[in-house]
């Protein structure tokens, strides 16, 4: 989509581009709110932990990959035990 690859750029450039901010962030955040809840529907609250950690993680340690996959698995292996 070329939106995403616009606010992959930053806010300031994807509406330099004319892309209306307000209206894109509200539908994609929509559609994945109803893909993560579908998906966490149809196989359970495990599969929620699944997609909550890594973002966990991520806002954790930043972007450093290095540090982020053992910290996700071991925020899911805490979050599921504590469920």
């Amino acid at each position: 989509l070329p939106v995403l690859d616009a606010f992959t750029l930053g806010t300031t450039t994807a509406q330099t581009l004319g892309i209306n901010l307000k209206r894109q962030q509200l539908g994609l955040i929509s559609v994945a709110a109803m893909l993560a809840g579908v998906s966490v529907a149809i196989s359970g609250g495990i599969s929620f932990i699944g997609l909550i950690t890594p973002n966990l993680a991520r806002r954790i340690v930043g972007s450093r990959q290095r540090y982020q996959l053992p910290l996700a698995g071991l925020l899911g292996s805490t979050l599921l035990l504590a469920a």
